[in-house]
C-alpha cells in the first residue's frame, strides 16, 4: 500500500504512527466508558453479548441497535481495510514469486488494483471463517494463527534492527532516541502477546480443547528452510 501513496517514505511511517497514537487514545477511551457504564458486574459477564447489554442498560433497546450498528459499520470498514492491505501484500509477493505471477501478480487497468487478490483475500477470509461453525477451538485457533504469524512478520525485521542497528538503513522518518528502546519494547510485546495465543483457551485440556496453533506455527515455519534442507520450496513448485 506505501507503493500507492505519495512520498511513501515519509508518509507511510507517519500514518502508522498517527493511526496508533489515535487508535490508542479512542481505544482507552471507549474501555473507560464501558467500563463505567456497566451496571451489573455478574449480570453483565453472563450475558451472552455483554457489550450488548451494557448498550441496552445505558440507551435502552432501541438506542442500543442504533449504537450497535455504528459498532458494527466500523468492523465492516476495519474488513474492508484488512482485505485492501492483504491483496496489497499477495500482489507483492506474487510479483516476487512466492505466488502464481500471471495471475495474482496483475493490476487490473479498469479497477486500477490487483482485483485477483482481492478476491483471493475475500476467499481466504471466508474459508478461515467456516471452523467456527463446527468448533469454536479450531476459529480459536485459525484466528490465533493468523494473529501470530501478523506480529512475528512485524517483529523478524524489528528484531534485525536491533540486534545489527549499526548495518540498519535509516530512512527520512525518524524517531531518533525514541527508535531503540520502541524497538526493543515491540519485540518484548510480540514475545509475550505469541506465548498468550498460543496458550489453551479453556480447561481440562483435552483433544477437543487444546490450541493447536503451535503445531501449524512449527510446521508453517519449516518452510523457509527448505532451501538449507535441498527440498523444493512453494515458489518453485508455482
Amino acid at each position: 500500500m506505501s507503493e500507492e501513496t505519495k512520498n511513501a517514505a515519509w508518509s507511510a511511517p507517519l500514518g502508522v504512527l498517527t493511526s496508533i497514537i489515535v487508535s490508542a487514545i479512542f481505544g482507552f477511551g471507549i474501555i473507560l466508558a464501558f467500563l463505567f457504564s456497566m451496571q451489573d458486574f455478574e449480570e453483565t459477564l453472563s450475558a451472552p453479548q455483554p457489550v450488548f447489554k451494557i448498550l441496552v442498560d445505558v440507551f435502552g433497546p432501541v438506542g442500543a441497535q442504533i449504537a450497535m450498528s455504528l459498532i458494527i459499520l466500523c468492523v465492516w470498514h476495519c474488513g474492508l481495510f484488512s482485505v485492501t492491505s492483504n491483496s496489497r501484500m499477495m500482489y507483492a509477493f506474487a510479483r516476487d514469486g512466492g505466488l502464481p505471477r500471471k495471475i495474482f501478480g496483475v493490476v487490473d487497468r479498469r479497477f486500477d488494483c490487483p482485483i485477483n487478490t482481492v478476491w483471493l483475500s475475500v476467499v481466504l477470509a471466508f474459508l478461515l471463517a467456516l471452523p467456527s461453525l463446527g468448533s469454536s477451538v479450531a476459529f480459536t485457533a485459525a484466528t490465533s494463527i493468523a494473529t501470530i504469524g501478523l506480529y512475528i512478520s512485524y517483529g523478524l525485521p524489528i528484531l534485525l534492527s536491533v540486534i545489527w542497528d549499526e548495518r540498519f538503513k535509516k530512512g527520512p522518518f525518524r524517531l531518533h532516541g525514541f527508535s531503540m528502546p520502541i524497538r526493543i519494547i515491540s519485540c518484548l510485546w510480540i514475545i509475550v502477546i505469541t506465548v498468550f495465543f498460543c496458550l489453551p483457551t479453556s480447561t481440562p485440556i483435552t483433544r477437543e480443547t487444546l490450541n493447536y496453533t503451535p503445531v501449524v506455527e512449527c510446521f508453517l515455519f519449516l518452510f523457509p528452510f527448505q532451501d538449507l534442507l535441498g527440498t523444493t520450496t512453494p515458489s518453485r513448485m508455482l
